[in-house]
């Protein structure tokens, strides 16, 4: 038999469940997402209710279904109550939608609100005011795990964070003509978004002047320290846009977008490690101390890989190798404090001609990683069918080469099918 929320009182920790506040026609209209003979206002009263009910610290379950809100904006409770749902995946997430200037919000306070420490998992939660917001963070503390956040208004924000520390988010998507915006001005509930981790976050920017994360505050230092590891920006016009932070981390970020990937002024200290643009070409724009010193200013090309003076990496796009192979490939490159490791993608070209190697049509980049003597190692190569042990070579100009033969005399056999079967690596020690 199920628990009524009259018997929820007797077992301590329990969780109040959303419906037990509902008639049955209000939850049939939820199940049913038919709003016929229900009303918005009904749906919200009935999501106060719960929400009074439920003590500081306790928890409210949403069942599969669609909450219509209407032009309510949410504001939680000044409590703290974990949201969730146990929905198996996200098509089945329980989905609050709102028409209002925020679906959800919290109070506006200085410093953290008595709701510091709510956290919303498992629920999708939508809003379509050109203006509007799914969901608005004002005060110290609320988490996101497993939230989906979707604004179809042409100057939308997924979710707008104005204050927030000490908070760790994971596996968030937001989409709106912002994907997710951090601002702050110093005001009330725009305090300060410090010491963050937000792990797993998508944002997607929609619209002609799209982005998909945006950080802007009246003061650099209202936006500092918060990590980013593993986040997602696609279809955005600026994938990161940074106008005001400080000492912020982006971690194996992925960016497409068909303008700028990375879009950064104002800033104080970013930290980009392994940043990855994806397939669409995006140029970056960037002010930071903390990249390889080529990659400064604007109007560099991407996709780029790079991180600091300890980590950085390289990984060009595919072009036409010269001498011995015309055949399209290319090469990662990883350094490791002042360790360089280059990969060679395997290669294969029919028609080889005579000369005593084949070179990787892409120069190291940038210069600073370039071996001070030239480097070799052996490999295999394949030359009209047999497997030779050939070398592998960078010069001390960024070139790298492979040779037929380890002493670099032979000749690839013209004509023939020739290549380097298999990847190859190679390490060596730099100066810088």
């Amino acid at each position: 038999m199920a628990l009524t929320k009259a018997t929820y009182s007797m077992i301590t920790g329990a969780p109040y469940n959303i419906f037990d506040f509902m008639t049955p026609t209000q939850i049939a209209a939820v199940v049913n997402d038919d709003y016929t003979v229900v009303t918005n206002n009904e749906i919200y009263a009935a999501i106060l209710a719960a929400e009074s009910a439920v003590p500081s610290g306790g928890k409210l379950y949403w069942p599969t279904g669609t909450f219509r809100i209407g032009s309510n904006e949410w504001e939680l409770a000044p409590k703290i109550i974990r949201h969730f749902s146990d929905a198996p995946h996200l098509a089945q997430h329980p989905s609050i939608h709102g028409t209002g200037g925020m679906t959800i919000t919290t109070e506006a306070v200085f410093g953290s609100g008595a709701s510091r420490g709510t956290e919303l998992s498992g629920l999708s939660v939508f809003n379509t005011n050109t203006n509007g917001a799914c969901i608005r963070i004002r005060n110290g503390g609320i988490k996101l795990t497993n939230i989906i956040a979707e604004s179809t208004g042409t100057n939308s924000d997924g979710i707008l964070l104005e204050q927030s520390f000490l908070q760790s988010w994971s596996q968030v998507f937001c989409r709106g003509n912002t994907g997710m915006r951090l601002f702050s001005d110093n005001t009330a509930g725009a305090e300060a978004i410090i010491a963050n981790t937000f792990t797993q976050v998508s944002a997607f920017g929609s619209g002609d002047d799209s982005v998909g994360f945006f950080m802007h505050a009246s003061d650099s230092n209202l936006i500092q320290g918060n990590v980013f590891i593993n986040p997602d920006v696609e279809q955005a016009n600026h994938g990161i846009k940074i106008e005001q932070g400080k000492s912020n981390t982006f971690i194996n970020a992925h960016i497409e977008t068909s303008d700028t990937g990375i879009y950064e002024y104002g800033d104080v200290g970013s930290t980009w490690v392994m940043p990855v643009t994806g397939n669409i070409p995006s140029s970056l724009w960037i002010t930071s101390e903390h990249i390889p010193s080529n990659l400064t200013g604007g109007g560099v090309v991407g996709p780029r890989q790079f991180a600091g003076d300890f980590y950085s990496t390289f990984f060009p796009a595919s072009t036409a190798c010269g001498e011995a192979i015309s055949t399209v490939s290319t090469y990662r490159l990883v350094k490791i404090g002042k360790v360089v490791t280059i990969t060679v993608e395997a290669v294969s070209g029919i028609a080889g001609n005579n000369f005593t190697n084949f070179r990787y049509g892409e120069t190291i980049s940038p210069s600073e990683l370039y071996p001070v003597d030239d480097v070799w190692t052996p490999i295999i190569i394949t030359d009209a069918g047999t497997n030779y042990t050939g070398a592998l070579n960078v010069n001390s100009a960024g070139v790298i080469s492979v040779y037929r033969n380890i002493d670099a005399t032979s000749f690839f056999t013209n004509g023939a099918t020739v290549g380097l079967p298999q990847d190859a690596t190679i390490s060596y020690v730099t100066n810088v």
